[in-house]
């Protein structure tokens, strides 16, 4: 699963640093077009431009690639859960799935907002007693093994 989400935010990486590139290309014409004095773009201080925009491009696209894989924005990022060999669930579970079969198997259950932190111990505890061994994996976008 790490290789998987590393290519996925190296793509993110390169096509972020595109679309920023193109942007900056385009902004930099039309002010060069606005001038009416020709600048010189082989002075140190346009080469020091240059170099922090290309960082900050860089910094920008990486950030923003790799801020969803971090667990403590996965509340907002990660769609549902795949389980392997578990038969009550079945594809990607989504949260209110989980909260149905949490209700019917604990018991009293208060509705509320649950992480997918606590949905992982509290699906552990249903498994751990029933002896399922099982894997799981987080589902950032809706796609199927």
């Amino acid at each position: 699963m790490f290789y998987c989400n590393l290519l996925g935010a190296i793509s993110t990486i390169g096509s972020q640093l595109s679309l920023f590139a193109m942007t900056a290309l385009s902004i930099s014409r039309l002010q060069n077009i606005g001038s009416l004095v020709s600048k010189d773009p082989n002075t140190p201080s346009a080469r020091i431009k240059l170099a922090s925009l290309f960082f900050i491009l860089c910094l920008l696209s990486t950030v923003i690639a790799v801020f969803p894989l971090l667990s403590s924005y996965e509340d907002y990022f990660v769609n549902g859960l795949h389980y392997n060999k578990v038969p009550i669930f079945s594809g990607i579970v989504k949260k209110d799935t989980h909260k149905s079969v949490f209700k019917t198997y604990y018991g009293r259950f208060r509705d509320k907002d649950l992480s997918w932190k606590m949905i992982r111990e509290m699906s552990e505890g249903m498994f751990y007693k029933t002896l399922w061994r099982y894997s799981r994996y987080n589902c950032w976008f809706l796609w199927q093994r």
